[in-house]
């Protein structure tokens, strides 16, 4: 067994704490000395040097930690915040490097030590093209670290996609100095670039073994251990990476955004909590205190979160999620805009990719190098995206109206997702999985009546509660008459598209329109009959558990839902709409209709409409309780709630995008027999109107 660590006790021998007392008291009498005698700028100075040295070798949080107090005792000096900024450059926080460049200019540093790190920032970022090679030389000349200069011009190639300039550096770097710690980290970045996985951990591994505080290579390799999807091992360098520089931004940063993808978004936001409360946390920080806010969907918060970014620390999968999270928050109008953006700047990536293409085949092509400068100046962190920024944050989720209609309600809390008509196309939807329901033509997943038609009540239920394992949170912050006029609002939204899906049917049919006839068949469908009267619940025992762990398979739950309930992961299953989906992993996961006893006899007795989960009718009430109790003891607590990414992942794998259609393919052609229901998408609802019609109920031709 490993042994544990011995935890102090919280009561101290007098003998210990009086001689800890006494090396307290003699420290500070020295350190009192020291300002005595040399003062406080001396001090300043020493703990620059300190920070110089750990910049050497790139432990970049501990260089930051010892700046600070070099600015705390020495407030004017400029080069300090030139340090500073050469940390934040290191790190990629743009925004807090021009912060301290500002400083250190305010300060009086000289213009040309100013001009230094502002000309290293320029090769850094990519944007020297011409004579950049002389101004790297140029640099070391005036003093600058050799590794400093040269890892700015490769960064600066790798930024151009120029590889093979960036690898003869590289080359020329090793052949002078073989065994500097930054040359092989820098090859980590440069063979991650050309996704050279392997190689690259390699190299920051060996960059690790020449110097084992070199902060930037332990980042490097939790991100590419990230970047494989080996959660767990990047969870594990990004935990000892905290550990060894604790005032790492990133490290706490790239912490917590595994976390939150191995969905422990609590843990998440505690490991952020202290970046996050500073006066102002970075744009790193904001982003992924957002991200965990929306996975949590808390909205609001999330927006908050994301209004503090700079935009042009903004990639387009963050956009995104500030789109989603707008969308959700219940201002669609504006995540539309931020989708176009989105959607805008992906054009001109791919138009970017064909004109590098051109370039690589014709490097005269003038045109082409003027069309790439014009779409690089109009790429999202420029005016459209820093204008959106600017939203009064005190406004957020305030509403000065008294009084709302149901569809005004249905389209601040629900169109972003549903769709404005109800469709499932919200601007939100295509971000989602599972992806929101088409309130007007599927079926309602969580029914209590007997004919599997959604009540009101289940509608409000669902709202109220929301819907585990979906992105749908719940609403029970409205109130019960918001809640009243949000089910009658999708419950109209149905009985519209059943209409004109009906409509559409009989004019493709060539019958003529009787709207008696319609307006019967919309009630036929759209009427619950009788609810299912659930039986009162006694105390589960072992002798009902049995009994219902018998009928579990003896009535083939095993055969989804797994020997143990985990879910047959492998198992090819598609709902109504032929899209992916899986079993429920009934131990770790909620239940999608609560965890209460009676709604999970529902969920056995009437199934889940539109999934593979299929109704068992054939059981008795008693036998329906036992497995009720069954499947309720099979739930362990904590639940997991997974992410939309991990839920993505797990429905749509290598087996499930094998077995999906391939229209290339003839044996996966669309069905073409005469069936009405088969050409309005196999719709259950319309075969039972056709076959079982209402009473009174007939086509105006007679039919």
């Amino acid at each position: 067994m490993p042994r544990r660590r011995k935890i102090p006790s919280e009561t101290t021998p007098p003998k210990a704490s009086r001689l800890r007392r006494r090396i307290v008291q003699a420290a500070a009498i020295l350190v009192v000395l020291f300002l005595l005698l040399f003062g406080r700028g001396t001090l300043g100075l020493w703990c620059r040097s300190m920070g110089a040295h750990r910049m050497n070798i790139w432990a970049v949080s501990d260089a930051q930690r010892w700046l600070e107090w070099s600015c705390r005792l020495g407030p004017e000096d400029g080069e300090t915040d030139l340090m500073k900024a050469a940390c934040f450059r290191h790190l990629g926080q743009k925004d807090r490097w021009a912060e301290a460049m500002q400083s250190a200019e305010q300060k009086g540093m000289p213009a040309q030590q100013i001009q230094q790190e502002s000309s290293i920032a320029l090769i850094q970022s990519g944007e020297v093209e011409e004579g950049a090679e002389r101004q790297m030389f140029a640099l070391i000349e005036a003093g600058v670290p050799r590794q400093d200069a040269v890892a700015a011009f490769v960064h600066g190639c790798l930024t151009r996609d120029e590889h093979e300039r960036a690898e003869r550096m590289l080359d020329a770097w090793t052949a002078d100095a073989p065994d500097d710690a930054h040359n092989a980290y820098m090859w980590g970045v440069y063979w991650s670039h050309v996704n050279e996985t392997s190689k690259a951990m390699d190299a920051f591994e060996n960059a690790l073994a020449k110097e084992p505080s070199h902060e930037l290579a332990w980042t490097a390799i939790a991100e590419l251990h990230e970047k494989q999807g080996r959660l767990d091992e990047a969870l594990e360098t990004f935990v000892e990476s905290a550990i060894r520089f604790a005032e790492s931004e990133n490290a706490r940063t790239g912490l917590a955004r595994v976390l939150r993808k191995l969905a422990r978004a609590d843990e998440a936001r505690t490991v952020l909590a202290t970046c996050a409360s500073l006066a102002e946390p970075s744009s790193a920080v904001n982003i992924e205190m957002g991200r965990i806010e929306l996975e949590c969907g808390n909205y609001q918060k999330a927006e908050r979160s994301f209004a503090g970014v700079q935009p042009d620390a903004l990639t387009p999968d963050d956009i995104v999620s500030l789109g989603i999270t707008v969308a959700l928050a219940g201002r669609p109008t504006r995540a539309d805009r931020l989708f176009a953006l989105v959607t805008d700047n992906r054009y001109a990536s791919a138009v970017s990719a064909d004109l590098q293409i051109r370039l690589a085949l014709d490097p005269n092509a003038r045109e082409a190098t003027d069309e790439l400068k014009r779409l690089a100046q109009s790429s999202l962190s420029k005016t459209a995206l820093a204008n959106w920024l600017e939203v009064d944050l005190n406004e957020l989720g305030k509403s000065t109206r008294t009084s709302i209609s149901a569809a005004e309600l249905y389209a601040q809390h629900c169109g972003a997702c549903h769709g404005a008509e109800g469709d499932g196309n919200g601007r939100a939807a295509r971000y989602l999985f599972p992806k929101p329901l088409d309130l007007r033509r599927e079926r309602f997943r969580l029914v209590s009546a007997s004919n599997a038609i959604p009540t009101q009540e289940d509608v409000e239920a669902v709202i109220n509660r929301g819907m585990p394992g979906t992105s749908m949170t719940s609403f029970e912050d409205l109130s019960q008459d918001a809640q009243r006029l949000l089910a009658q609002e999708v419950l109209r939204l149905r009985r519209e598209g059943i209409r004109e899906e009906y409509v559409a049917m009989l004019k493709e049919e060539g019958e003529e329109i009787d709207e008696h006839d319609v307006q019967a068949v919309v009630e036929h469908l759209t009427t619950p009959r009788e609810v299912i009267q659930v039986p009162r619940f006694g105390p589960a025992n072992s002798k009902t558990i049995e009994k219902g762990k018998g009928l579990y398979f003896s009535q083939t739950c095993d055969s989804c839902h797994g020997k143990d309930g985990h879910g047959d992961q492998n198992l090819l299953l598609f709902d109504d709409r032929r899209r992916p989906t899986r079993a429920r992993d009934l131990v770790c996961e909620p239940f999608r209709g609560g965890h209460e006893p009676e709604a999970i006899y529902l969920r056995i007795l009437l199934g889940m409409p539109g999934t593979p989960h299929p109704a068992i009718k054939s059981i008795t009430h008693e036998q329906c309780i036992s497995l009720t109790h069954y499947c309720r003891a099979l739930a362990r607590e904590p639940t997991r709630t997974l992410t939309n990414h991990q839920r993505a992942l797990q429905a749509t794998g290598h087996a499930y995008l094998s077995a999906l259609p391939d229209p290339r393919r003839p044996e996966y052609a669309e069905p073409t027999h005469e069936s009405s229901s088969a050409r309005h998408g196999g719709s259950p609802i319309y075969a039972s109107a056709l076959q079982k019609k209402p009473a009174g109920a007939t086509h105006a031709n007679g039919s």
